[in-house]
């Protein structure tokens, strides 16, 4: 087994040992283009469904003024979709999110996670 399968099956490992904390979201991804003979601007959105797991912000990073009740994070499956910031996160009751910085957890040039942090 090569060092890639191996981190892939100790990823899809500690998923499936997180049991029912994982969830499906739509990770929403919106794009514009300009055109500009005619002045218009074309929003595309796209929806991709994530698998996830909710995490508590870590706050021996920030200063606990700086936490707020509305931010998380959220571990993302790589193989899903590619989140950047300013995409949305909708979670299974409707409610949506916003991602702020994006980390993606990569080895030899390959991500297999994402580790976002989402307001909403």
């Amino acid at each position: 087994m090569s060092l890639e399968a191996t981190i892939v099956s100790a990823i899809d490992t500690a998923f499936a040992a997180a049991g029912d904390l994982v969830g499906s979201f739509t990770l929403r991804k919106t794009d514009s283009s300009f055109d500009p003979s005619n002045a218009d601007t074309t929003l595309t959105t796209v929806d991709y469904i994530v698998t996830g797991v909710f995490e508590k912000v870590d706050d021996s990073i920030l200063e606990p003024a700086d936490i707020k009740d509305n931010m998380r994070d959220l571990w993302i499956l790589s193989k899903d979709a590619l989140p950047e910031i300013d995409d949305k996160i909708i979670d299974a009751s409707g409610k949506e999110f916003t991602i702020m910085p994006v980390m993606p957890i990569k080895a030899y040039d390959k991500a297999f996670l994402y580790k976002v942090r989402i307001k909403g």
